[in-house]
């Protein structure tokens, strides 16, 4: 199990019985601020969440890790990806500052915060080459998981990004194939 600082106080830990804890080795601080009971995550969901909680609140999985999540492409090697309205720097955790992220942009999955699969699929087209883009957005229709129409509204509330345009294809054509 994973808390943040707020919630151990909440729950009647002030920062010297939190401090008592760590030395105990009951609580394993994974980041700032983020603690983990016992020992810390070992899964790539684990890491992914302490992730997320690291950046606080509102923070969003997003990007490839997002699409980790939504099982579109195995994990990257690299360090886990995060939308937030703060930037957090964590050693591990790219924080991509959003200010304007709203409550259409993420959901749950497997408990974990993270961006809508039609918003993950925005985010990818601004960091996967072509043939990666088409293979996820194929993947994402194919197991309707998403619809055209939902990757249209959410293109057209994010229409100001310069990558939109590499998703109409997928957004007139998803209407039509289903191979």
């Amino acid at each position: 199990m994973l808390f943040r600082s707020p919630q151990l106080r909440a729950a009647g830990l002030d920062a010297p019985a939190i401090a008592k804890r760590v030395r105990s080795g009951w609580l394993v601080p994974v980041h700032r601020g983020v603690y983990a009971i016992g020992h810390p995550p070992t899964s790539w969901r684990g890491q992914a969440m302490a992730a997320v909680l690291a950046c606080g609140e509102g923070a969003l999985l997003s990007h490839r890790s997002a699409a980790a999540l939504w099982e579109l492409m195995p994990p990257a090697s690299g360090p886990l990806e995060v939308l937030a309205p703060v930037n957090r720097a964590h050693p591990g955790v790219r924080v991509r500052r959003n200010l304007k992220l709203r409550p259409q942009d993420g959901t749950l999955r497997w408990a974990v915060p993270v961006t809508t699969l039609a918003r993950t699929l925005i985010d990818l087209a601004d960091v996967l080459d072509d043939r990666a883009l088409a293979r996820a957005c194929g993947e994402a229709f194919v197991r309707g998981e998403v619809t055209p129409r939902a990757l249209a509204a959410a293109v057209a509330r994010l229409r100001n990004r310069r990558a939109i345009t590499r998703l109409r294809p997928f957004v007139d054509a998803g209407a039509r194939t289903r191979s």
